[in-house]
């Protein structure tokens, strides 16, 4: 009861706090950086649902990417609306999960995490090697905004600033609808025990699939919004690294908390740009500190942030039996 306060005290000061952000300040960058965290939540939510039945993907930039792409190259190569190709972009990152999930979560452990590795390198290339399509190294620029719907416009970052915030709420609000319903239960039962699952009937294949397909459905939409919020995309935006941060950003915040990614996202990504406003810091050492938090949140506690005042009350209660 008192982590479900929590969670609900905590979810109310976000909603409140973010929403009011662009009638407080109008800097451009603090206005990106928060931008680039809600959709980083995106993805880290949608590797959480990933995670629940084991499969933790090292390919969720893949799937962004491939929504930025689908929505860059539609938007300026063939003049589409930004909100014909955003529902687009999710689907085509879905159906490319579906076509590559059921071959590769028939694997587990590290085979997975060896191929789904594999895998975003190979699309990584073919966005590089492809540069008639895909414009190579150079990739795509001058991805326009948004277009206004009736007198509301995306033109500015004060007012696209919402569109990422809406989807990652969305992006929470339906994962964590999923935890709360049946199905979340059978997940849940997958996770603890897959062959016991399978031995009472649980289609255990449809369920890898189906959660596989829906978080790399939220990726393409995060990568539909990245694309517009930074009007230009490059192949390496989406390499190993950026999955790899992904998966620190969800293990760091936890894993079996609707706000774990949240949590971690905001206090990673929100440690990162303090540090680059110290004299003398090296941009070169951020990855040894997500690695450092990533060691220390499996092993001290593997709940993550979320579940730092159940560990703590925990202690407490121990230390008053003595």
């Amino acid at each position: 009861m008192q982590n479900r306060h929590l969670r609900g005290i905590t979810f109310t000061a976000l909603v409140v706090i973010s929403s009011l952000v662009p009638a407080l300040t109008s800097n451009a960058y603090y206005l990106q950086v928060l931008i680039s965290i809600y959709i980083l939540i995106m993805l880290s939510s949608g590797l959480r649902l990933m995670a629940s039945v084991e499969a933790l993907s090292v390919a969720q930039a893949a799937f962004f990417g491939m929504g930025a792409y689908t929505s860059a190259l539609l938007m300026t190569k063939m003049g589409w609306n930004f909100w014909w190709t955003f529902p687009l972009a999710g689907v085509v990152a879905g159906c490319a999960a579906l076509l590559v999930g059921v071959p590769t979560l028939r694997l587990r452990g590290v085979y997975f995490i060896m191929v789904t590795t594999a895998l975003n390198e190979v699309i990584r290339m073919i966005w590089i090697n492809w540069p008639d399509i895909f414009g190579g190294i150079a990739g795509i620029i001058n991805i326009p905004r948004p277009h206004a719907i009736g007198r509301l416009s995306f033109g500015s970052l004060s007012t696209f600033y919402y569109l990422p915030l809406l989807s990652m709420f969305l992006a929470i609000a339906v994962i964590a609808r999923v935890y709360r319903s049946q199905y979340g239960v059978l997940l849940q039962s997958i996770a603890q025990c897959e062959e016991l699952a399978q031995a009472v009937g649980i289609n255990i294949m449809r369920y890898k699939v189906e959660v596989f397909v829906t978080g790399s459905f939220f990726a393409g939409l995060a990568g539909a919004i990245f694309a517009s919020s930074q009007r230009a995309i490059f192949p390496d935006d989406f390499g190993f690294l950026l999955s790899v941060n992904i998966i620190v950003y969800a293990v760091v915040g936890g894993l079996k908390d609707s706000l774990g990614p949240v949590c971690g996202v905001f206090f990673l990504v929100g440690l990162s740009v303090l540090l680059k406003h110290m004299p003398h810091y090296d941009p070169k050492v951020e990855p040894l500190i997500l690695g450092l938090f990533l060691i220390i949140a499996v092993i001290g506690f593997p709940s993550g942030l979320m579940g730092l005042p159940e560990r703590i009350r925990s202690f407490k209660r121990g230390r008053g039996k003595r």
